[in-house]
């Protein structure tokens, strides 16, 4: 894709939608925005996200959001069904697709889906997640789009479910150029379903990502997010590791060593 001055621009689309009030997704998704802008300098993302996309204010990376409805039954399986009808005829007569999460996705050159631990299937809210991000997973492979799975697991299930289910998982991970499976039993059950091994690698998580914070960069994020740091210790949060000191009548947050 070409930029306003007429150079190649990579677009990247975060293929799946991010609920920016959770704890993981928020880091997650900060970290994807400084991560891949270093290593790609003037790359565009494409973001999904539920909900209000305010606490993203501040981010250095500029992005094209998409704030999105949660997917509710049985509207959200017209809406996937429509989904993938317009993602096909783009693929067979390069037809625009009018829906919006489609049309993201047929404008960019590179899809990345950070599926973590959404594909597992279990109990009946896990196989109705599974299948779900599953659909994330398939669109941009039927698209013809490259696309690369980051740091997620890989679990099918067992007995009678996991026969029903690797011949589905076979078809969509064919379309996938990379999956980084973020633990041995994911990475085994990749193989196991045919996936070709070249393809798969092994990531002990998606904190391997994550970088030292300095006080001063701990402690704004916190307040800017409504921490009350006068009024009680902190022992930890998933944005950044804060190490409290023991016995601190203060209570404050101190860095480590």
């Amino acid at each position: 894709m070409l930029g306003d001055g007429g150079e190649a621009v990579v677009r990247i689309v975060i293929c799946y939608p991010f609920l920016l009030t959770n704890d993981g997704d928020l880091t997650l998704l900060r970290v994807l925005l400084r991560k891949i802008p270093a290593y790609l300098p003037g790359a565009e993302l494409v973001i999904f996200v539920w909900g209000p996309s305010g606490l993203l204010t501040g981010d250095a990376c500029a992005v094209e959001l998409h704030t999105l409805d949660e997917p509710r039954l049985p509207r959200g399986l017209l809406v996937l069904a429509s989904r993938f009808l317009q993602a096909l005829l783009f693929r067979l007569f390069n037809l625009l697709p009018a829906d919006g999460v489609a049309r993201a996705v047929a404008l960019s050159d590179v899809a990345v889906v950070p599926a973590r631990d959404m594909l597992a299937a279990g109990g009946v809210n896990r196989i109705t997640g599974f299948f779900y991000a599953l659909c994330w997973l398939a669109l941009p492979g039927v698209m013809g789009k490259p696309t690369f799975v980051l740091a997620s697991d890989l679990r099918p299930g067992a007995g009678l479910l996991r026969l029903l289910l690797t011949p589905l998982l076979a078809l969509v991970l064919r379309r996938v150029d990379l999956f980084t499976a973020r633990d041995g039993i994911s990475l085994k059950n990749l193989i196991e379903i045919g996936y070709p091994a070249s393809r798969a690698r092994l990531a002990a998580d998606l904190g391997f990502l994550l970088e030292p914070a300095g006080l001063d960069e701990a402690l704004s994020t916190l307040e800017a997010e409504g921490i009350p740091l006068d009024r009680r210790p902190l022992v930890g949060l998933s944005i950044h590791p804060l190490i409290y000191r023991a016995g601190d009548p203060e209570g404050s947050p101190r860095p480590r060593g």
